[in-house]
């Protein structure tokens, strides 16, 4: 695939076949060829350029290296190129091939290695945000627990509830801080149901404009008549929430949003900002602001978690990070654009959900547990408390005896399973905390199912991961931090449906 060429000095001309300039796919501007027009269209590196001026003045004697150039049909190529000259004539000899397939293969192996490396990252602060969210979680269960304690025992006296109030409302954002953690390392998977993106877009439009301050305006465009997805409507409004209050903080003089809706049908996949989008029929949500845009260089480092280009007090550089992991949970894709002098548009592509399929997609239910005051008539149910955490246990214990629940208490998994086997009929219910050591909650369960019989379990956790999978038996999960009345009214219905299952049998 080597073609020859050589060129006149004096002359600034250019001397080749036409298999050399077919190779190019180059046509010049003028007949002869001037060497050093064809030397400008060329791209190559600083380095290289400069060799290539060292030899046309002839203070080397040759060169090697690479070149790319972009012919007449558009499409880049890669060249090795090799050229010397001879000391006094003048003239410079050289010869270029065609290594676009190899280079190609390089480059796409570069790029499956750093997205590799980027994953893996991606993967360990995961992991870290799971682990950290665990013993936030704990520490925020314990401080609301004591607030509500404390709160009750003084007949919610004015002067102890304006000092509680402060506390609560800092662990709450605390709270809502670790959601947004988890929703990143994934631990909390998405319940999907058929959506209409149109629906929570309307929806989330009215809520979205009495939240906003007076100098921003929030325009919706819906293109299409229906947009059905395989989506949790929760995360979804997550997603809206999140890329509009990112527009919002770009425009701190004010200015416009506009949320876009369109159906898309990609037929050749297209490289977005984070991912190939594949073949295939999509929904596409773009939030637009015309603020004063981002940095290319910055595009794929928005979505890190903790990147941010606020300051310390306005952002902690979480928000976009949970859009990526919500997509990412939904098959999605999302891109980054800048527009020129507008602001910037960031667009979501979820795989539509043909609206056929909409009314026959399986809807996981999930239960709520209650969180009223029922007036239940006083009983002592004996449970069995597994929490290595001593704080936690202590309030547990505290807050479960003011309904008249007895606990016996285990600090770890192994010695709840001791614990069941020389209490097992004064036991009615297990509390196990997810993550404990020696083993894990989860696992002493299966130990004690296995020893025959059954009974129901609540597991609480801070964090999962994937220690839920796979749970048989009767058994329910209760996320940290949680209020005491919610273990409380879980536990007697828990143990109303046991005995009502066992007067049947």
């Amino acid at each position: 695939g080597a073609v020859s060429w050589s060129a006149s000095l004096a002359e600034d001309r250019l001397t080749a076949d036409k298999e050399f300039f077919q190779l190019l796919s180059y046509t010049p501007s003028e007949n002869p060829p001037s060497l050093s027009r064809w030397l400008q269209v060329l791209s190559m590196s600083g380095e290289m350029r400069e060799n290539i001026k060292l030899l046309c003045t002839g203070k080397i004697e040759s060169i090697f290296g690479e070149i790319s150039y972009t012919g007449n049909d558009s499409s880049n190529r890669w060249f090795n190129i090799g050229a010397f000259t001879g000391h006094g004539t003048g003239r410079i000899s050289g010869i270029i091939f065609d290594t676009t397939v190899i280079k190609e293969k390089e480059l796409s192996s570069m790029k499956e290695t750093i997205e590799n490396i980027q994953a893996q990252k991606m993967e360990s602060i995961g992991r870290l945000a799971g682990g950290v969210a665990h013993d936030f979680n704990n520490l925020l269960h314990v401080i609301l627990g004591y607030c509500d304690i404390l709160n009750r025992v003084s007949d919610n006296d004015p002067v102890i509830r304006d000092v509680s109030e402060p506390i609560v409302e800092a662990a709450e954002k605390g709270r809502e801080l670790v959601k947004q953690l988890l929703l990143f390392s994934r631990d909390k998977k998405p319940v999907l149901q058929a959506v209409n993106l149109i629906s929570i877009t309307k929806s989330f439009r009215k809520l979205l404009s009495r939240i906003m301050e007076q100098n921003i305006t929030v325009d919706t465009e819906i293109h299409c008549e229906s947009a059905w997805i395989l989506g949790d409507p929760g995360q979804m409004e997550q997603v809206l929430m999140n890329l509009c209050v990112n527009a919002r903080d770009a425009m701190p003089n004010g200015g416009t949003i506009r949320i876009v809706l369109d159906k898309i049908c990609v037929k050749y996949p297209f490289e977005a900002t984070c991912g190939l989008v594949k073949e295939g029929n999509y929904i596409s949500l773009t939030v637009i602001d015309n603020g004063p845009g981002i940095p290319e260089s910055d595009h794929k480092n928005i979505f890190e978690p903790f990147f941010t280009t606020k300051s310390a007090e306005e952002g902690t550089g979480m928000g976009l990070a949970t859009v990526m992991g919500i997509v990412r949970e939904h098959s999605g894709y999302i891109d980054v654009r800048n527009r020129e002098n507008e602001g910037v548009e960031i667009v979501a592509f979820f795989p539509e959900l043909k609206e056929d399929q909409s009314g026959s997609v399986h809807v996981e239910k999930t239960e709520v547990l209650a969180n009223t005051d029922n007036k239940r008539s006083f009983r002592s149910i004996c449970i069995l408390l597994a929490e290595d955490e001593e704080r936690v246990m202590n309030l547990a214990v505290e807050g479960l005896g003011t309904a008249g629940i007895r606990v016996l208490r285990a600090g770890s998994g192994k010695e709840a399973v001791e614990v069941f086997k020389k209490r097992r009929d004064d036991i009615e219910m297990l509390v196990f905390d997810v993550m404990m050591p020696e083993m894990s909650g989860p696992a002493a369960y299966k130990e004690i199912l296995s020893l025959g019989g059954s009974i129901p379990v609540v597991f609480t956790t801070g964090y999962a991961g994937d220690r839920l999978a796979r749970i048989d038996g009767n058994h329910q999960v209760l996320s940290k931090p949680y209020s005491m009345k919610d273990l409380i009214e879980i536990i007697y219905r828990m143990t109303d449906e046991m005995e009502e299952h066992d007067s049947k049998e």
